[in-house]
């Protein structure tokens, strides 16, 4: 069915009677359950959001965008890779609101979920989606694991999804102007590409859709001012980080940089986790993300979709789908490297049930009327299937912020589950360890965060550019994964003989019943650990809980001979 293009006064939902009502009815419920999912998870946040916040911390203290303060030029790496987020928490952390940067980048997420919510309807009534479709499409999202947890992972991930969307949407509206305005969508892409470094493809495409149709364009944007607003800030970010760093891309691009089949492999698989975390384990999860999929297919190539600059919203989905390919995904929590795309891959799959229901409304009205109902309902109860990947897992931190007493200290946040240890270790380093020292870890989150004046040497590349670039070495999606600790390995001759750090943290896990029941852990059971050929000995060894059950985890602290 082909929808007719709309002018700039027309309001897509003015064409059907008492259609607002619905879509506000729809959007004030999806703000209810999204907050009440969002609340039930608060306090998780991965590990890798400390880097980020150490970079900020540093920026805000004056030292630059460093992860070591007072580190020389030849040790900068640009670690976190979204650096317009970086800059946003160093301006947060300046501002006096009475809470720690963890809780202001959570409470940021939430804002940009509402903020989504409200925006994805409208979105919706641009592509001239049915007003069953603009309803629904809050509420789906509104339970959707993904789109949960991105809000209140302390992350980068819900500000990508924003600016992604609100891009496209504005890229929309322009072509329906009557007079020539400011390209407000090449700035939004730009800002895209500053967040998160694949979508620097997300403004290319908008260039490429743009070339296409200029000879149909009702814009008077000129595509030059267009591509002029676009790429000055992408190219400018681009040389300041060869001449600030020294490379072209982001330091995470060489470590995490594995091989083409094995991110093939990884990366299909990531693909599936529409809903759900466990497609490796339960097949029906699988075929679910299989189902969604052709849905998305269909919406991307149907009428609503292939005419002019709506082209856009599938093409921004395949550019983040082959970049998650490239990459192989990632290991956190739901489906990090697909959110930023999210919004636009469900308003291409209601697209795509909208097709199917417009084709059955010719023969059979009422078959019509009661697939979409059910389609809404499905994509609903999927989206409530995949919450319970989160209950009564205490591991890995999915407590409810009312649970610490809606605390804005992070200390407090993170204690009683996984991260709890590293704040631990922290607390040790910094009584223990001399301002200044080089310490070689593994985990570049929390730790470093919490411990400002140590420098850090991070053995899995992600923050160290000597790492990330090393020959000969095993990278995997987590980063650089040689054994620091062996002497034999790419990284572990590169300690022994290059870099020298002060200190080595290498954790062992032990059975319940080889380890001490009273707390106390003595360096004896770290004596037999080898560290780099004996270049280290064992100084401290201590209980990190809490672990798995059955399980003591011992961190040990090794310094140089």
């Amino acid at each position: 069915m082909t929808t007719p293009e709309l002018s700039s006064s027309e309001n897509p939902i003015d064409t059907v009677p008492n259609a607002a009502k619905p879509i506000k009815i729809a959007v004030a419920i999806a703000i209810v359950l999204f907050l009440f999912f969002a609340h039930r998870i608060f306090v998780y946040t991965p590990d890798d959001a400390f880097i980020t916040y150490r970079y900020s911390q540093n920026v805000a203290e004056g030292f630059g965008a460093v992860f070591n303060r007072n580190a020389p030029p030849t040790d900068r790496a640009e670690g976190y890779s979204c650096p317009l987020f970086m800059f946003l928490c160093a301006f947060l952390i300046k501002l006096p609101l009475g809470m720690d940067l963890m809780v202001k980048t959570k409470l940021l997420g939430v804002a940009c979920g509402i903020a989504l919510l409200v925006l994805a309807p409208k979105l919706a009534a641009r592509l001239g989606l049915p007003v069953w479709a603009q309803a629904g499409l809050p509420v789906v999202l509104s339970v959707h694991s993904a789109f949960v947890v991105s809000s209140i992972d302390g992350m980068e991930t819900m500000l990508a999804m924003l600016l992604t969307t609100l891009a496209v949407y504005h890229f929309l509206l322009e072509h329906e102007a009557t007079n020539r305005r400011f390209p407000v969508s090449a700035l939004l892409f730009a800002l895209c590409a500053l967040n998160r470094p694949e979508a620097v493809l997300f403004g290319l495409c908008a260039l490429g859709v743009l070339l296409i149709t200029r000879k149909t364009d009702k814009s008077n944007t000129r595509f030059g001012t267009w591509a002029i607003v676009f790429l000055l800030p992408v190219v400018g970010w681009f040389l300041f980080r060869k001449v600030y760093y020294g490379v072209w891309m982001p330091n995470t691009f060489y470590a995490k940089h594995i091989d083409l089949s094995n991110a093939l492999l990884k990366g299909v698989g990531y693909l599936l986790r529409t809903f759900f975390r466990q497609v490796e384990e339960k097949a029906l999860y699988g075929i679910i993300g299989v189902c969604w999929w052709l849905l998305v297919i269909v919406g991307s190539v149907g009428e609503r979709i292939k005419r002019g600059r709506t082209m856009i919203v599938p093409l921004v989905v395949l550019m983040q789908i082959i970049f998650t390919l490239r990459s192989g995904g990632d290991w956190m929590s739901s489906w990090r490297y697909m959110a930023a795309v999210l919004v636009l891959g469900m308003v291409l799959c209601f697209a795509g049930l909208a097709d199917i229901t417009d084709a059955l409304k010719t023969k059979q009205a009422t078959l019509a009327t009661g697939l979409a109902a059910a389609a809404c309902i499905v994509l609903i109860a999927c989206g409530l299937l995949g919450q319970t990947d989160f209950e009564g897992k205490w591991y890995p931190g999915y407590h409810s912020w009312a649970s610490r007493k809606f605390s804005t200290d992070t200390r407090t946040l993170l204690q009683g589950w996984m991260l709890e240890k590293v704040v631990r270790l922290s607390d040790h380093l910094n009584k223990n360890i001399p301002a200044g020292s080089v310490v070689a870890y593994s985990e570049m989150g929390v730790c470093p965060y919490l411990s400002p004046q140590i420098k850090f040497l991070d053995v899995r590349g992600l923050a160290d550019s000597g790492i990330a670039h090393l020959p000969g070495t095993q990278h995997e999606q987590t980063g650089v994964m040689d054994r620091y600790e062996q002497a034999d390995t790419p990284v572990g001759r590169y300690l022994l003989e290059e870099r020298k750090p002060d200190y080595i943290l290498f954790g062992i896990r032990l059975e319940k019943s080889q380890a001490v029941t009273n707390g106390i852990v003595s360096t004896s059971m770290i004596e037999n650990l080898e560290i780099l050929r004996g270049a280290y000995l064992p100084i401290a060894a201590f209980h990190n809980p809490p672990e798995p059950p059955g399980f003591v985890d011992v961190m040990g602290v090794f310094k140089r001979r």
